[in-house]
């Protein structure tokens, strides 16, 4: 009886340990878990507060059209009985103005324009050839009457090429034309092509303009809100310190094909402050 009683003992004392055993690995793995998943998914992003003028960037975009469409530059002649014809351009050939594009007999005959040959015809009592003038080519945007005190003759807009199979090299033209019928709240208006882009070529064009001068403002995401209103973390010295602040227009701002969101900052900061929040990775 003793030694079954003995047994009995042994044995729960074995389980006991086991079980405690087992909470305790499990209690570790779980707390290596939760560590690991934190790091993993929160990230520390630090800025500062900017000072300057507020500048604000809208995207709109817009196709080259072509404005003599119906009625391209044309240089033909006749030919006479045994006048010889010398063609000097073929289909497609890019040209200038003054190029020679042929000659009949001695007499030359030269481009009025600059641009790219679009057809041709030779037979044996002509010769023709129709360039597409890039004089006439323009690129056609839409855009909210909203920004039409933004607009202007001369201005520079960014523009690049939105077929994705194309590099996207940004560079400028000039607004040639403002449109003065509105449409649905949108005006016309007419850039310059001076990449010579192809008629229907789709591209996207980008306006910036100064939104307010001399102002403090913030990355937008910066910018946290509880029940008491928004406010930033300031970090100092290593030390995290919370700050209400009172926000004013918004603004986005587009570098080297990046889009940031800004917010104008009334109160609450000034310039050169760091500031720090976590974010989900």
């Amino acid at each position: 009886m003793k030694s079954r009683v003995f047994i009995i003992t042994i044995l729960c004392a074995i389980i006991m340990v086991c079980s405690f055993g087992m909470y305790s690995m499990l209690h570790v793995e779980n707390k290596e878990v939760a560590t690991v998943v934190k790091k993993e998914t929160k990230n520390t992003l630090r800025s500062q507060v900017y000072f300057g003028n507020l500048k604000n960037t809208i995207k709109m975009n817009g196709i080259v059209i072509n404005k003599r469409e119906d009625d391209n530059y044309t240089l033909a002649s006749v030919v006479k009985k045994n006048e010889t014809v010398t063609l000097c351009c073929k289909l497609g050939e890019k040209v200038k103005k003054g190029d020679v594009i042929f000659k009949i007999g001695k007499t030359v005959y030269k481009s009025e324009v600059s641009g790219i040959i679009i057809d041709f015809a030779k037979e044996k009592e002509y010769v023709s050839f129709t360039i597409l003038d890039y004089d006439m080519l323009y690129i056609n945007i839409p855009i909210n009457y909203a920004y039409i005190d933004k607009l202007s003759i001369g201005k520079k807009l960014k523009v690049f090429e939105t077929n994705p199979l194309v590099t996207k090299k940004k560079h400028e033209e000039t607004i040639e034309r403002v449109g003065y019928i509105v449409d649905d709240n949108m005006i016309e208006v007419l850039l310059s092509d001076k990449a010579h882009y192809l008629p229907g070529t789709s591209v996207e064009t980008e306006l910036t303009y100064t939104d307010k001068i001399k102002s403090c403002y913030i990355l937008k995401k910066m910018v946290l809100e509880d029940a008491s209103g928004e406010y930033v973390y300031v970090e100092k010295n290593g030390k995290r310190t919370k700050r209400p602040v009172k926000l004013g227009s918004e603004f986005s701002s587009r570098s080297d094909g990046v889009t940031s969101e800004f917010v104008e900052i009334c109160s609450g900061l000034k310039e050169g402050e760091c500031l720090v929040v976590d974010v989900e990775q």
